[in-house]
């Protein structure tokens, strides 16, 4: 985890923002096995850039949860989605077969020791609640109908009395991690719209 910016994004679909806003509490739905922590851990996918998230082909975009990790009690894991991915599926694998752990745990230590291993993923261990919540985002793409989901965010923040933010046309790295803290920032001092889509 970086010292560089305090928010963090979770991209979830409108029937899962949805389900939020009436139970209150999101809980932990993916596990990874956690190199640094040296186990499995439960937990919520979130990222300090955003725009790192591409959705699969014709799927809708998504709503996105804006949350401050300094209002999080749960141990958040800096992670490579990669690896996480790649070290738990062979875990698993090991497991079943009831094979030792350590010479996969030890190999991947060993790839990482000769590779420029970069976290990608910020992992919540535990569940969220909306008090951890300071905006919702939302991006339009302008190709397929977005308006349930505009909606949706727009009536849940008015609700919740949290910003909203209009992320359509923003990139990976524009705006940057910093720029994303001020614009968040902005947003939550504004307690209203913000459109901060790039200029022509």
């Amino acid at each position: 985890m970086t010292e560089e910016n305090r928010y963090l994004f979770h991209w979830l679909t409108r029937e899962k923002l949805e389900e939020f806003h009436a139970t209150g509490t999101m809980r932990p739905y993916w596990t990874h096995y956690v190199l640094d922590a040296g186990r499995f851990v439960k937990g919520i996918s979130t990222t300090d850039e955003p725009m790192g998230w591409v959705p699969d082909e014709d799927v809708m975009r998504e709503p996105c949860l804006v949350i401050d990790r300094a209002k999080i009690d749960h141990e958040i894991h800096a992670i490579s989605s990669s690896e996480a991915f790649h070290l738990t599926r062979e875990i698993r694998r090991l497991k079943r077969a009831k094979k030792d752990i350590e010479p996969a745990i030890k190999g991947r230590w060993r790839i990482r020791e000769m590779s420029r291993w970069t976290p990608d993923e910020h992992f919540i261990e535990g569940p969220i609640t909306w008090d951890a919540v300071v905006a919702i985002g939302f991006e339009d793409d302008g190709k397929r109908s977005t308006k349930a989901i505009v909606e949706s965010a727009h009536g849940i923040a008015a609700e919740r009395g949290l910003a909203v933010i209009d992320m359509s046309g923003w990139r990976v790295g524009d705006p940057g991690v910093m720029e994303t803290d001020e614009i968040v920032e902005e947003a939550m001092s504004a307690s209203a719209y913000v459109d901060r889509r790039p200029k022509p």
